[in-house]
């Protein structure tokens, strides 16, 4: 009988260790798993404010194409009167200058 409660102990032992290893295996794989999840959700922060970070730009750079487009459109304008006006100069000048011609005759 003692021989038998020897063994079960032996038996009990080595199942209780078996369990402990086992125990170990499973919180190193959950620390694992922790670290992974808490990377990944480092990354995903990140990822989201570099697209926070990209939309303002986009924005930005969007408002001073507004700007610039309003820039070339008054530099257009005043291009297109000064030219008018230049042309009337001439065209008065043209007139003056037959008028003196016709002045001198």
């Amino acid at each position: 009988l003692q021989d038998q409660v020897k063994e079960l102990q032996s038996q009990l032992a080595e199942e209780k260790a078996q369990l402990h290893y086992q125990v170990k295996q499973l919180e190193a794989k959950l620390g694992t798993a922790e670290s992974k999840k808490a990377d990944a959700r480092r990354r995903a922060e990140e990822a989201k404010k570099l697209q926070s970070q990209v939309a303002e730009q986009k924005a930005q750079l969007h408002y001073q194409v507004k700007q610039l487009e309003a820039k070339l459109r008054t530099a257009e304008l005043e291009k297109a009167d000064a030219r008018r006006r230049a042309e009337e100069a001439k065209k008065r000048q043209a007139e003056a200058q037959r008028q003196a011609e016709e002045a001198k005759k």
